[in-house]
């Protein structure tokens, strides 16, 4: 670990003394324009890598984030898999200077528990985080969980969504504070066809109280049944009082194959129409991995994977309205010859702009980093691509990101073939005056 900290802070120190911007692509950013000059490496700091994920036996995957700002301090969820085959989720505490405090376990048993998400709630100054759980073979649950802001404290995991022949994945969740209460959201997959998983057949949710109750059981909210939806994520707008939501869509090959679809949702789970459905983004080729960000005035960004042929993929992005109108069209975020996936993206509505992360397959079995750029709302001009996580021993995967003002925390997978999975993070911060050393 310490000479891969070494080498990150060298490449660091040549971006600064060599003034590179390294504009992603040809094609970065056209609905923005070009970069200007407001965006010089001196202006930006990256904090030092840190181990997150507690040492011992097994694998770490899929970290969320999110942002405590009462506490300054974000809280980082990930699921473990042993070497017994047993999945537990576990949390880690990171102050918004970088560092590194407690960690303890969410939630563990004989089923399998994986893929968290989870949303902070200042009002209590708690956190609801949901998971996968695992009720029959390859057929899940989605359960949740109370945390107080400083630990697990005694509140007991709650089952929020089971339903015969229909297998529950990849949960997401929002808290509104207009009326206090958190929105959980998931794909639907029917178990009797293609199973496993099953074959997308609608994207549903439930409101839940900040005690853990789930309002209305027996009759969750029925979002979407079109096209096949599943990969969903959300986010919840304090402005309008209401939530957005983007997911993929399954057309056929020979028509725009996968394609990216938004929704407004009104705070009791009302589909908002119109608009209706919003095309995000249809084309021949597939489209997917959606993540969504607000400034929690105005806009709405959705970014995703785009796909150029079977093994290259780019990040594509497309800034909304609040009113689900698009400000631009859909544009280039990065665009190699190398595979980049698996995006996310966090905002930061004091300063009008947006951080997308990803991961990027360097070629020839070399291994993956996680990249960043930043860049204005529009009509902002500036950009700014970095480094996150260069591929030295490890292979870092599967990033995340929340912001505070006016920093922003990544985590990611990071793996080598000597040592097991690891939960990592750094700090990033623009027009920052100091660089922080992480600690332990």
């Amino acid at each position: 670990m310490a000479i891969k900290r070494i080498l990150s802070a060298l490449l660091l120190v040549y971006l600064v003394l060599s003034g590179s911007s390294a504009n992603p692509g040809s094609a970065g950013l056209e609905a923005y324009n070009s970069p200007n000059s407001i965006s010089t490496p001196s202006m930006y700091r990256l904090g030092d890598e840190v181990q997150l994920s507690p040492d011992g036996d097994g694998e770490r995957y899929q970290p969320a984030i999110a942002f405590n700002y009462q506490q300054s301090e974000y809280l980082v969820v990930w699921h473990n898999t042993w070497p017994g085959g047993g999945r537990d989720i576990y949390a880690r505490r990171v102050s918004d200077t970088g560092q590194v405090l407690s960690w303890f376990c969410v939630t563990t048993g004989t089923a399998k528990r994986s893929n968290p998400a989870v949303a902070y709630n200042s009002m209590n100054n708690a956190y609801l985080v949901v998971w996968m759980q695992e009720a029959s073979a390859n057929v899940y649950e989605i359960w949740g969980r109370i945390i107080p802001w400083n630990g697990p404290g005694t509140n007991a995991d709650f089952q929020i969504i089971s339903w015969a022949n229909r297998s529950f994945w990849l949960p997401r969740v929002a808290w509104n504070p207009l009326h206090n209460e958190y929105m959980v959201v998931w794909n639907a997959f029917d178990t009797t066809a293609s199973f496993p998983p099953g074959l997308p057949s609608d994207i549903g949710g439930y409101r839940v109280s900040v005690a853990g109750v789930v309002q209305n059981p027996g009759s969750p909210l029925v979002f979407t049944t079109y096209a096949n939806p599943h990969q969903v994520d959300m986010t919840y707008n304090v402005a309008y009082d209401e939530y957005f939501l983007v997911f993929v869509v399954v057309h056929t090959s020979a028509t725009t194959g996968n394609d990216i679809y938004g929704l407004r949702v009104s705070w009791n789970g009302t589909s908002v129409s119109p608009p209706g459905l919003i095309h995000i983004h249809d084309e021949g080729k597939n489209q997917n991995a959606p993540a969504v960000a607000t400034n929690e005035q105005d806009r709405y960004m959705v970014v995703w994977e785009h796909e150029y042929n079977s093994s290259d993929h780019d990040i594509y992005g497309r800034e909304y309205n609040v009113d689900g109108s698009p400000v631009t069209s859909e544009f280039t975020i990065v665009s190699w010859i190398e595979d980049t996936t698996a995006p996310d993206v966090a905002a930061n509505g004091q300063g009008k702009e947006w951080l997308a992360v990803w991961q990027h397959d360097l070629g020839g079995g070399s291994g993956f980093a996680i990249k960043g750029f930043r860049w204005g709302s529009y009509p902002s001009t500036y950009t700014y691509f970095f480094d996150v996580a260069n591929f030295v021993f490890w292979e870092n995967m599967s990033p995340a990101v929340a912001a505070d003002i006016p920093g922003y925390l990544i985590a990611y997978e990071g793996d080598s073939s000597i040592t097991n999975r690891h939960i990592f993070g750094r700090m990033w911060w623009p027009q920052a005056l100091y660089l922080p050393r992480i600690v332990r």
